[in-house]
């Protein structure tokens, strides 16, 4: 067995069935290769409108957010100027019922004196 691994020479000639399949094979791993980067380059561009899309949300939800406090801030307002407004007819109301009491007292009692 070792004499014929030593006598082992390589030929020039090349059998046209391998010629063939190295082709084959070449032009497979060319074709898977080019499908490969076409799925690749389609993810590319979903991926980029993907985080586009969710760019220009996230900036109107900010957006919407920053009107919605201004908003919040707005009824706040009116609120306290409610309250204040409140304040002022439950003083008013106090003194025409204290008023009033004097007006009734004055009154029956202007009665009383005839």
């Amino acid at each position: 067995m070792n004499d014929s691994i030593a006598n082992w020479q390589m030929d020039r000639r090349i059998p046209v069935a391998l010629v063939a399949a190295l082709l084959l094979q070449s032009a497979s791993v060319i074709w898977w290769a080019s499908g490969l980067e076409g799925r690749v380059s389609s993810l590319e561009s979903e991926i980029s409108a993907a985080l586009a899309e969710r760019a220009a949300s996230r900036a109107f939800h900010i957006e919407q957010r920053l009107r919605l406090w201004d908003r919040v801030n707005e009824v706040q307002a009116q609120s306290n100027e409610t309250n204040a407004r409140l304040s002022r007819l439950e003083g008013s109301l106090v003194e025409i019922s204290s008023n009033m009491n004097l007006l009734v007292d004055h009154v029956i009692g202007g009665q009383h004196s005839k």
